[in-house]
């Protein structure tokens, strides 16, 4: 009886990128790579100088180039096998959970500090209970609004990932940054469909999110 062959991982080419395939393994770093050698390309300058300014306002590269491929890339059988395996409503729990067990921490660290005062003891260490404040308001938010949303099952898998694109994008900056992601989108896409003509303006791009909180509110 022959031994069987090894299975041969999937290698980026030239041209179209690879379409993923649902008995595929993602490959984060290989993909980031791909995303980043297409954007310096001179035809995409556009694209290079919205991630350049994404990144230096305080965004995560990495986080920006994982949702525009869970965007733009792969077919949709693949996406929902991929879906599937992320499991956004586990994680949407776990997070809900961590931010309700901090949710009471600041307050009693305060409650420590003026316990310790009576005693006559000064604490110059003691954590900076707004930043917590704000960081389990994050967590809730991450929750009740964004994998809420990733892990609701009437609107495209597609859609979600933008929409958690921009609310990524304007909890880092203060704004979502329409004209940049509809550079980037319009950029991927090409990098995954080289004949598409689609362009994604700043209107689709906003009519895309407004159109994802609607449903999901439904």
């Amino acid at each position: 009886m022959k031994g069987r062959k090894p299975k041969r991982r999937s290698r980026f080419v030239r041209g179209a990128a690879p379409r993923l395939k649902p008995t595929d393994e993602l490959d984060w770093d290989a993909i980031a790579k791909q995303l980043t050698k297409h954007f310096d390309s001179v035809e995409q300058v556009g694209a290079r100088s919205a991630l350049s300014k994404l990144v230096a306002a305080g965004c995560e590269e990495r986080a920006i180039l994982q949702n525009l491929y869970l965007f733009c890339g792969g077919d949709q059988n693949a996406m929902k096998n991929l879906r599937t395996q992320m499991d956004f409503a586990n994680r949407k729990n776990q997070i809900l959970r961590i931010a309700a067990l901090l949710e009471s921490v600041p307050s009693e660290i305060q409650t420590a500090d003026k316990l310790l005062m009576d005693f006559g003891i000064t604490v110059h260490f003691s954590p900076d209970t707004s930043s917590f404040q704000q960081f389990v308001k994050v967590l809730k938010q991450l929750g009740q609004r964004v994998l809420k949303d990733l892990a609701y099952g009437r609107v495209s898998g597609r859609d979600q990932h933008l929409v958690y694109l921009c609310w990524m994008i304007t909890a880092a900056t203060g704004r979502p940054h329409y004209r940049e992601v509809a550079d980037l989108v319009t950029s991927t896409k090409l990098l995954y469909e080289p004949n598409s003509t689609e362009v994604a303006t700043v209107d689709l791009i906003r009519k895309r999110i407004r159109n994802h909180e609607k449903l999901s509110t439904e």
